[in-house]
């Protein structure tokens, strides 16, 4: 993001109306620190897909708020619909100091890993205003448990919005007003439409025993982890390492405690890795700053070593 001032202009305090209620949510950080880490998340939400696809699913969004600004070039209105869904996966539950140390961190790259909104970004709808004049609206649906905390903490609203503008200027090329007023009396501007989320894949893992042998399974997750599991090492690599193109991402989880491919659960989604164990020992759950081809995703447990590794293929 260009603007400078984007933590105090992110919602607009001037010009309140009957209609229009506004907040200013970041007061605390920093526009540079916030643009770095919006950037990370830009384009690669849960995009809606064509409905001809086998690999989604469709739904209908529930309304939630709406946002009202307009857009640079045009001067034409344009309303954020903030939608709710449970298929949408919710966040990981942090605080809002916990969001302002991610925010603060120097490697905004490995920030971006530790703090993931899940959300489907629909496509554009041709609408008109309350006075009958043309404008566009898009509805962003995220996790309704996330939409009631955005409402509460200013904080997580503005960091949201800025990654929802962020994402759209990237998907649509244009220029939205970081100025967003909030609309206390309309939930939804025009009528709901049907959003896809992509079907999760179920990647098979192949385990290398000493004599260098490679036996396959097929990995069967678990939804949540149900009790206290410890939460292996790992770290995660891109390829190419420097550069905006990443072709691949590279995980390496450290299992100590597993004998066996077989006992393992895992799964890879557009943009989150869920990994447990039929023990139980171990619960891993990740979400990617990147969308995945998940068909192309392997993974490989080396017995000796007690490593996971997971490549996954970046779509483009």
């Amino acid at each position: 993001m260009n603007d400078e001032l984007l933590k105090k202009n992110l919602f607009n305090n001037k010009n309140k109306s009957n209609e229009d209620e506004s907040i200013d949510p970041l007061e605390n950080i920093s526009p540079e620190e916030l643009s770095m880490l919006a950037k990370l998340y830009s384009g690669q939400e849960n995009l809606s897909e064509s409905k001809e696809s086998k690999n989604f699913k469709s739904f209908i969004p529930e309304p939630g708020i709406c946002f009202k600004t307009k857009n640079f070039r045009t001067n034409q209105k344009i309303f954020l619909n903030i939608c709710q869904s449970a298929e949408i996966n919710a966040p990981k539950d942090i605080t809002e100091q916990e969001l302002l140390k991610i925010i603060e961190q120097e490697d905004q790259q490995n920030a971006a890993f530790q703090f993931r909104v899940p959300m489907s970004l629909g496509e554009a709808h041709a609408e008109l205003d309350n006075a009958g004049a043309g404008c566009t609206a898009f509805d962003i649906c995220i996790n309704p448990e996330f939409l009631q905390k955005i409402q509460k903490y200013p904080t997580f609203m503005g960091f949201l919005m800025s990654i929802v503008i962020e994402g759209l200027e990237e998907k649509y090329s244009i220029k939205i007003d970081k100025n967003c007023k909030l609309l206390k009396n309309k939930k939804f501007l025009g009528q709901i439409k049907e959003q896809y989320i992509r079907l999760k894949s179920k990647p098979l893992i192949a385990e290398v025993n000493n004599n260098n042998e490679i036996n396959k399974n097929d990995s069967k997750p678990k939804a949540q982890n149900d009790t206290k599991s410890e939460t292996p090492k790992y770290k995660i690599f891109r390829e190419p390492q420097e550069g905006d193109l990443v072709e691949f991402l590279v995980a390496e989880i450290e299992l100590p405690n597993i004998i066996s491919a077989n006992s393992l659960q895992l799964d890879i989604g557009e943009d989150r890795i869920l990994l447990n164990t039929r023990s139980q020992v171990y619960f891993l759950d990740i979400f990617l700053p990147y969308c995945l081809k998940q068909n192309e995703c392997g993974a490989q447990f080396d017995k000796k070593t007690k490593i996971l590794t997971i490549t996954m293929p970046v779509s483009d």
